[in-house]
């Protein structure tokens, strides 16, 4: 403070400076010595040094239009520090709290899940999508589906078609409702007749399988497994079910892929259906869309 009064940059009075260095040397004694001033002396002290704070703001020089850039621009790089250190911890907070999700929702639904979900796997987005509830065909039946079925052209008459998707989709669904032809009265013979009744029923169930080899073998499939069994569904109702593996030429893929099918085959007096589901044989979370439909499935009657 001297230095800058005797070079003129700074206009101070002596007392000011005289009652500065006063107080500094009573608090040195304070901080080294351990003196213990008397309470008027820190009173007075206290009165002296805002004095002086106030006497130097007013000695001040004003700024001159250079250091006033100066300052601004100190000022604006302080600010970007500051911005940058917000951004950097809002995206360490944002990292952190995508952290602890993915941990709790892999724990709640597992690995696989959530990885399918965020690099949206098809099926995935069918299995936890909104499902609808809705009636097809003749004999009228009912059935939740992860998509409305889309009634196609069905080859004929008193046929009616419905699917979701095609054999290059990663899930498909047929619904096929066949009007059954009216039967001829029978003689008490014929009636009487169960081992005649018993081949043709193994007749028939053969026909249809050879007419679902062939219609597989005309998509270009190869490789064809087939095994069958009768089941019932939850529903209660009987059919016959129709199963097994296939190579199928998708388009995108090089080689065939290895594809798990279903044919259910419900036999009314009214008709027929027939409903068919293929998927990817690797898939994770087909089969449990499969299980769904199937347990969904369900004959409405007719008042």
């Amino acid at each position: 403070l001297e230095l800058l009064k005797d070079s003129g940059k700074l206009k101070l009075e002596h007392d000011t400076i005289k009652n500065l260095k006063s107080v500094l040397q009573t608090a040195d004694l304070v901080k080294f010595a351990r003196s213990m001033p008397d309470q008027g002396i820190s009173s007075r002290d206290r009165i002296l040094v805002e004095e002086v704070v106030i006497e130097t703001k007013e000695a001040l020089p004003e700024p001159t239009p250079e250091e006033i850039r100066e300052r601004e621009e100190y000022q604006l790089i302080l600010a970007k520090q500051r911005k940058r250190k917000q951004i950097k911890w809002s995206v360490a907070s944002l990292g952190i709290t995508v952290i602890i999700s993915l941990s709790i929702a892999i724990y709640v639904y597992g690995f696989y899940t959530v990885r399918d979900t965020i690099l949206g796997n098809p099926t995935v987005k069918l299995k936890t999508g909104e499902w609808v509830t809705s009636q097809y065909g003749t004999p009228p039946m009912k059935i939740s589906t992860p998509k409305v079925l889309k009634r196609n052209k069905a080859e004929g008459s008193g046929t009616q078609r419905f699917s979701i998707g095609s054999y290059d989709s990663p899930f498909y669904l047929d619904l096929v409702f066949k009007k059954s032809p009216p039967n001829p009265e029978k003689s008490d013979q014929e009636e009487e007749d169960e081992a005649s009744e018993n081949a043709r029923q193994k007749e028939k169930i053969q026909q249809l399988i050879n007419e679902i080899i062939q219609d597989f073998q005309s998509r270009g499939a190869v490789n064809i497994l087939i095994k069958e069994e009768e089941v019932t569904t939850l529903s209660g109702l009987p059919a016959l079910k129709i199963f097994g593996t296939l190579d199928y030429p998708k388009k995108g893929d090089d080689n065939r892929v290895r594809c798990n099918y279903t044919t259910h085959v419900f036999d009314f007096e009214s008709g027929g259906i027939t409903m068919t589901i293929l998927y990817e044989k690797e898939d994770r979370y087909a089969d449990k869309i499969e299980e769904r439909i199937m347990n969904s499935f369900e004959l409405i009657k007719e008042l």
